[in-house]
């Protein structure tokens, strides 16, 4: 079971979040009432990784940049939340020995592969607010 962590929510108009990412595409999955209120958000992201053991997985992860995929909600009081430990799918693209803003800009991830993961992604929002409306 995964925890919960919120973030300040992106300026207008999104862009790149941090230096080493940039955000591809936000839609708009639906709206959240139990909880804590909010609209449920499919965020595809490139980021550049430096690789090494993940603490999570226990996996050792190549240093480059990485495309994922995964579900924020931006809750009603301008936060962002995500779950923890379960939420989002990733995929390796390229190696990289250090980052480049300038690699990160013209980096072109596969439209089939961000398809897939978007794909995936919104099947397991769709099943997981089946499970809450019949709960």
């Amino acid at each position: 079971m995964g925890g919960h962590a919120s973030v300040p929510a992106l300026g207008k108009g999104g862009g790149v979040m941090a230096r080493d990412k940039k955000v591809l595409s936000e839609e708009v999955l639906g709206r959240k009432e139990s909880g804590s209120p909010g609209t449920d958000v499919l965020i595809t992201e490139v980021f550049y990784a430096k690789g090494g053991t993940s603490m999570f997985s226990g996996n050792n992860e190549p240093r480059g940049y990485w495309l994922a995929v995964r579900i924020e909600t931006k809750h009603d009081d301008g936060t962002r939340g995500f779950m923890l430990f379960t939420g989002g799918v990733k995929a390796f693209l390229e190696p990289a020995a250090r980052f480049s803003e300038k690699r990160l800009a013209e980096i072109v991830a596969p439209a089939e592969k961000i398809e897939a993961m978007k794909l995936k992604m919104r099947a397991e929002w769709e099943a997981d607010r089946a499970k809450r409306a019949s709960a």
